[in-house]
């Protein structure tokens, strides 16, 4: 007996064969795309670039904020992710907002006690929802400097608390944003140029001043320069967006950065062959900047107190000259190759 299929019926079976090979396909990228929460990803800075960049990822950002609806609505996406509103002080909801989410990365920047304890809040909450990779808010020095910096000191009780987790957890540094470089430019001279050569950055000049065209160096025991790693903004967001595209278990607890480790003295090279002018060029040395550092008591009463601390910390951490402190050892660049950040003159080549 031979069972006749007319050309209809035909036609049925192959389009619910596309449809399945369709249905499929969606599925297969579905199960592959990871959600990805950053943590204070509202920021102009880091919180734009890393969003930014897992946006160009097969994997979905979403942001954690505290904002509230005065500036935000529920609705709203912010750097074209979603905004799951949070208070970081409640367990239930960091859980319910962690529903789904892979991985956690923090770049939640809060003066005092809360910095800690909202990023352990954060950390047990995703532990419990579920989450598989935490990343708590580095981006600085590398792990050696740990306790050199007074004002960075509630970072190391992040660290214990994550390593005690179980999870699979990372600490991203990258030096200091090469981005301080165009702080204050002439060149910058609309707002798409700003934004391209500091992106989001608002600060004060550290060791090279483009502004008022001078350099403080560091000058070692030995009467050498130090060297420093340095890593531009929109890199350090694609650099992090690569790492969580690797598979489970391919980060290490360590995950350095770098555009480029360059002597200080170097860059002031590059500043004069690239932009032009002379640069007032002074030096200082470690005792000076012991001296200084001992002059605020504690963190310091003021703002300005507490900065010109931290600089002269950082300085000193810098007259070690060691990876690990801030040379970093550029780990994430070895795991993600396809991500090619600039240098220090291709950077200064855009002024």
């Amino acid at each position: 007996m031979v069972a006749l299929i007319d050309g209809d019926s035909i036609m049925t079976i192959i389009l619910s064969y596309e449809d399945s090979c369709i249905a499929l396909c969606i599925a297969s990228i579905l199960e592959s795309m990871a959600t990805i929460a950053v943590a204070g990803g509202t920021s102009p800075t880091l919180g734009r670039s890393i969003v930014k960049a897992i946006g160009q990822t097969p994997n979905k950002a979403i942001i954690l904020s505290r904002e509230n609806g005065s500036k935000f609505s529920g609705s709203d996406k912010v750097h074209g992710a979603e905004v799951r509103y949070v208070n970081y002080s409640s367990h239930d909801s960091l859980v319910r907002a962690l529903g789904g989410v892979e991985t956690v990365i923090s770049v939640l920047k809060i003066h005092g006690p809360e910095f800690r304890d909202y990023q352990i809040n954060l950390l047990n909450a995703a532990k419990d929802a579920g989450v598989k990779r935490f990343a708590p808010s580095e981006f600085e020095l590398g792990p050696l400097a740990d306790g050199a910096v007074d004002a960075l000191g509630l970072k190391p009780p992040i660290w214990e608390a994550c390593h005690a987790s179980g999870l699979e957890c990372a600490r991203f540094s990258c030096g200091m944003f090469m981005n301080y470089l165009s702080l204050g430019s002439d060149r910058l001279d609309s707002e798409v140029k700003k934004d391209q050569m500091l992106y989001g950055l608002e600060d004060e000049p550290i060791i090279w001043n483009v502004r008022d065209r001078n350099a403080e160096l560091p000058l070692k025991d030995d009467d050498t320069y130090p060297k420093i790693t340095l890593t531009e903004i929109s890199d350090i967001g694609k650099l992090v967006a690569a790492a969580c595209e690797l598979p489970l278990g391919s980060w290490k607890p360590a995950m350095g950065m770098v555009g480029e480790t360059i002597a200080v003295d170097e860059v002031v090279e590059l500043l004069h062959a690239k932009i032009g002018g002379s640069f007032d060029v002074t030096t200082v040395n470690r005792s000076d900047l012991l001296r200084r550092a001992a002059s605020t008591k504690g963190l310091g009463s003021n703002r300005a107190e507490i900065v010109s601390k931290m600089v002269s910390q950082l300085v000193l951490v810098m007259l070690e000259d060691k990876e690990g402190m801030a040379i970093l050892e550029p780990t994430v660049n070895r795991l993600c190759p396809q991500v090619k950040p600039c240098s220090v003159a291709e950077y200064l080549s855009r002024l």
